[in-house]
């Protein structure tokens, strides 16, 4: 089959990763395209060695920017970008019709109804898969920032979900990021979904082949760690927690590698004797997933897609309160690494291999052309 994997706006591999891995995936038995609107040139040879096989066709290479939640609004709700897109998608479609498009992102959720319309019965089937779904800079104010100004926009939200279930609803199929995704769909709009499509990268994320295990420490990863929780982190430093923290955030008095390679946090993780997830809203939570690969257990909040996702998994410990963190951390970190425990860790993540998901994905691909692709709604 003749696959578009659409991820409109790209100006980072963070949170665009499982599209990516998929691209690749897919790109083994099917002549499969990343489509983007909006490259960033810094991050351009990255998304290309992600995507593997997978070739990439970018409308406009951009400047390194920050993503400010204005910017992903707008292009959230726009339709030029997508008119765009589909314009693009349509001309490469002459030259040699698609089987299936995908939108893997936030962005793009007008393309269903522009693709719907072309002329002809030879269209391709049309996806989009859930990341955040857009009632949430609504409803999550208390949990994100510029609480005031997001309660002013109260108003406008019931206008703004009767435009995304439509849009959503012009899709032949819908999937969720995760089985939280899937469950908000079908509550909030009362679309079922057809599935889920987090993955990791079964190539990347793995123990390490030689066990060392020194003094222990937990990973931090800190790209998700926001001002209240900065403070549980220092405090359960205080209290004898050893950290190794790395990402974006660097945190006073606790041992920070900044940026790392892929490779170098694939061994920092994999040498933990733990990693401790804190966030503020997450409706998958890849980073528990990929620790586990690693055969490094989780200590996370039982909330959201993280809870969702492993609330079964014995390999990840959820806490609440600071005393409870402070006992999963230090338990963790007084024990050397267990080989049958990691064994079980990257059993438990097996479901989220990327052969596993990109075979069922075409499978619903093929029965939607099959059938003629559901119908809307």
């Amino acid at each position: 089959m003749r696959i578009a994997i659409v991820t409109p706006l790209v100006s980072r591999v963070f949170g665009n990763r499982c599209a990516f891995v998929l691209a690749r995936e897919l790109a083994r038995t099917h002549d499969v395209t990343l489509s983007v609107h909006s490259l960033s040139e810094p991050v351009a040879d990255e998304v290309r060695r992600q995507i593997g096989g997978a070739q990439l066709d970018v409308l406009e290479t951009v400047p390194a920017r920050r993503d400010r939640m204005s910017r992903l609004l707008w292009w959230q709700l726009v339709r030029g970008p997508d008119r765009r897109l589909a314009r693009r998608l349509r001309s490469l479609h002459r030259d040699s019709p698609w089987d299936a498009a995908i939108v893997f992102a936030d962005e793009g959720h007008w393309l269903g109804e522009y693709l719907r319309s072309w002329p002809g019965a030879g269209r391709p089937v049309t996806a989009v898969c859930l990341l955040e779904l857009l009632d949430h800079p609504f409803l999550l104010g208390y949990a994100r920032p510029f609480a005031g100004l997001r309660a002013l926009a109260m108003p406008a939200l019931p206008a703004v979900h009767r435009v995304e279930a439509a849009r959503l609803r012009a899709f032949d199929l819908r999937f969720g990021i995760s089985g939280w995704s899937s469950t908000l769909l079908d509550y909030l709009y009362g679309i079922p979904s057809d599935g889920e499509l987090a993955v990791y990268d079964d190539a990347l994320f793995r123990p390490p082949s030689v066990q060392a295990d020194g003094d222990g420490y937990i990973a931090l990863p800190t790209a998700s760690v926001d001002g209240g929780a900065l403070g549980t982190v220092r405090w359960l430093a205080d209290h004898g927690v050893r950290f190794l923290a790395y990402g974006p955030r660097p945190l006073d008095g606790i041992p920070h590698r900044g940026f790392v390679t892929d490779a170098q946090m694939v061994d920092l993780i994999g040498r933990a004797r733990g990693t401790l997830f804190l966030f503020d809203y997450e409706a998958l939570g890849l980073l528990p997933i990929e620790s586990l690969a690693c055969g490094t257990p989780v200590i996370t909040e039982p909330r959201q897609g993280p809870y969702f996702e492993h609330r079964l998994n014995p390999q990840v410990r959820f806490a609440t309160r600071r005393e409870e963190l402070l006992e999963a951390c230090l338990q963790l970190q007084a024990h050397p690494r267990d080989p049958e425990a990691a064994a079980a860790a990257v059993e438990s993540v097996r479901r989220y291999r990327p052969a596993a998901v990109a075979a069922a994905l075409a499978e619903k691909v093929r029965s939607a052309r099959r059938g003629g692709g559901p119908p809307a709604g």
